[in-house]
């Protein structure tokens, strides 16, 4: 009984680490310290990131594309409906990220310039286990939802109402609204003050009617009545030209052999 239920545990344990693992070295890139280090810390990123966040090693393609063998291996894999892989492949010299559900949007062509720009120069060194390790920090940073609308950009972020662009510094802070307020406040009350100091003879009166020039007024009963409201909130598209100081904000999107939808963008190094 007692050699049954060990058996049992490791099974379990085994089959819990399977399904925990984001980090598919297959083509020998990484140490076991370097892959167990990588995985937790890309489990963590996508805790952050609210997707998956996957990275994979091949030497081959199996007669596809970069982005085709990317694309299949997520829909392959059980990594859910949202999320994003890092396929690289020094045999080939080649890398290629995947998109998938709403991480397309998170993750879009403007968003994916700037992680080449971040990390071609570790892939050109050799630096596989850098390059992973800045991946998964680039996934969980500068990133922000309204209503699944991404629109997180580097330093700051365009505001889907308004259009206009704020960076860290000039962003929607407490600080930027609660003090403006309560200097305001102040100095309101110091103005209010110095006018009622100056309206001591003046006394109030019982009836409004003692403020009225008599034949002046004549008010008819009125009323108005607050029947509804549409809001139509459309997602903001653009051009995805530019360097990776471009903020423009749109995915471009294709389908992998599958027929699910994918974004991304690969190269060479």
């Amino acid at each position: 009984m007692k050699k049954l239920l060990c058996l049992t545990l490791i099974i379990l344990a085994v089959t819990l680490t399977v399904s925990a693992q984001n980090v598919f070295d297959n083509e020998g890139l990484l140490t076991f310290d370097e892959v167990s280090s990588l995985d937790s810390l890309l489990v963590s990123a996508g805790y952050d990131a609210g997707c998956t966040v996957v990275v994979v090693t091949a030497d081959d393609f199996d007669g596809k594309s970069a982005e085709a063998y990317a694309d299949d291996f997520f829909d392959a894999g059980d990594f859910g409906d949202d999320g994003i892989l890092f396929l690289v492949s020094l045999a080939k010299r080649e890398w290629h990220i995947s998109t998938a559900g709403e991480s397309i949007y998170t993750y879009d062509d403007s968003r994916l310039i700037y992680f080449e720009d971040e990390l071609i120069s570790y892939l050109s060194d050799g630096d596989f286990y850098g390059a992973f390790v800045r991946f998964a920090e680039l996934c969980r940073e500068d990133y922000s939802y309204n209503d699944g609308y991404y629109s997180d950009y580097d330093d700051g972020y365009y505001s889907d109402y308004d259009d206009e662009y704020y960076t860290e510094d000039e962003g929607f802070t407490a600080s930027r609204i609660v003090i403006p307020v309560i200097f305001g406040l102040i100095v309101g009350l110091i103005t209010v003050s110095s006018m009622k100091s100056q309206l001591n003879s003046v006394k109030s009166k019982p009836d409004a009617s003692d403020y009225v020039k008599s034949g002046s007024l004549n008010v008819s009963t009125s009323y108005e009545q607050f029947l509804f409201r549409n809001v139509t909130k459309t997602r903001r598209e653009s051009s995805s030209s530019g360097g990776s100081s471009g903020r423009s904000g749109g995915s471009s999107v294709h389908r992998s052999s599958s027929g699910r939808s994918h974004g991304g963008r690969g190269g060479r190094f």
